[in-house]
């Protein structure tokens, strides 16, 4: 009789505790190398994933900008246009890009009707340069600038009532002008405000009188509201007044070429620190409601604007350069598109921004805003 036990049931045990500690080490290893691997992938903060997604959308812009067959909008953050029918429905399709201009907004693209897609999240910056050739049949745009031209005036209305406006660290005015129709020179293609000129009255509310108003130039944001940045500034100050009234004259030389449907915004501000109300400003309800003016007042430092109905400063006269067309007699001048640079940024903290430049194959008219 063999009185050993057997040799192999031992050796069997010994064995499968050696590979149950080798696969938990297989297995410790494999999540380590899961969550190293997970950590690696792409994310909206990841300048890596961020560079390629801005390229993307950057590569995709200018090729179908640069089969585009017409422009409906050219401007900094926006730009709308058509391209060749591609659902055989015999249509030109229309598509979108727009960014609001806020830093934080995405950039957001539409297809003919169906909802806007949101491209990037986060966009500090998105902004087009067009590159357009002034032809008017087959040769340059011949124009002449005429300064001192009157664009808007509105005398004081004596059969009005008037309404007194203080400019405060919260209270602000903007004074919306369009060109009158009636005072454009013929055929004046552009123009751009160079004097304002307005009447204003002392306030009487606070002693010392030692207010300080910035009378600033803005662009229009949409329906005549004044943009959130200063283009150039002018100084009106309270001790230059009387308690009747008095003519503010305030000159401007950076003030850019609009068309002569589009507006400019004269907005005025106080300067913190001097005092709490600069200057009082009033303004008038005209007997005679006005289509090129509008007035806008704010009640908290310039964060929402509402219009003034029928209401206007007093005695306003605008002046400027107009730029006309002497090519009396030819075909209508025409804008041709050669180029649109598209420029991104993505969270400005990265430091990264993102650039292409699309040509335009076809050199559609265009009219840039």
């Amino acid at each position: 009789m063999n009185l050993h036990k057997p040799r192999h049931r031992g050796a069997t045990l010994l064995e499968l505790v050696v590979s149950m500690s080798i696969a938990s080490l297989v297995l410790t290893g494999i999540g380590s190398s899961m969550v190293l691997a997970s950590r690696a992938l792409p994310s909206s903060k990841n300048k890596l994933s961020q560079a390629i997604a801005s390229h993307k959308i950057l590569e995709k812009m200018s090729s179908e900008i640069s089969v585009a067959q017409s422009f409906t909008l050219a401007s900094m953050n926006a730009i709308e246009f058509t391209v060749a029918d591609r659902d055989s429905d015999s249509l030109a399709e229309i598509i979108r890009y727009e960014w609001s201009g806020v830093s934080g907004d995405p950039l957001q693209r539409k297809y003919n009707l169906m909802p806007a897609v949101t491209l990037l999240e986060n966009v500090d910056k998105f902004e087009m340069a067009f590159d357009v050739a002034a032809q008017i049949g087959g040769g340059i745009l011949n124009t002449t600038d005429q300064p001192f031209t009157l664009f808007t005036s509105i005398d004081i209305d004596n059969k009005a009532a008037e309404l007194s406006y203080d400019i405060t660290d919260k209270t602000q005015l903007s004074q919306f002008i369009v060109p009158d129709p009636a005072l454009l020179p013929a055929n004046t293609t552009q123009w751009k405000l160079d004097q304002v000129n307005f009447r204003a009255k002392k306030s009487g509310l606070l002693s010392g009188l030692t207010g300080i108003t910035n009378v600033e130039l803005r662009n229009d944001s949409g329906n005549g509201i004044p943009s959130g940045s200063t283009i150039e500034g002018g100084v009106l100050l309270e001790t230059t007044l009387n308690s009747s009234w008095t003519a503010v004259r305030i000159d401007y030389a950076l003030s850019p070429w609009l068309s002569p449907t589009q507006g400019i915004c004269v907005t005025l501000t106080p300067v913190l620190g001097l005092d709490a109300v600069s200057s009082i400003i009033l303004h008038q309800q005209p007997s005679v409601a006005r289509t090129n003016v509008k007035l806008f007042t704010s009640n908290n430092a310039g964060g929402t604007w509402v219009q003034a109905i029928n209401q206007t400063m007093t005695g306003l006269y605008v002046y400027g350069t107009a730029r006309i067309d002497n090519t009396v007699g030819q075909p209508a001048a025409t804008s041709k598109l050669n180029t649109v640079s598209i420029e991104i940024q993505v969270e400005s903290s990265t430091g990264q921004t993102h650039t292409t430049c699309a040509n335009v194959l076809n050199h559609p008219d265009v009219t840039v805003q």
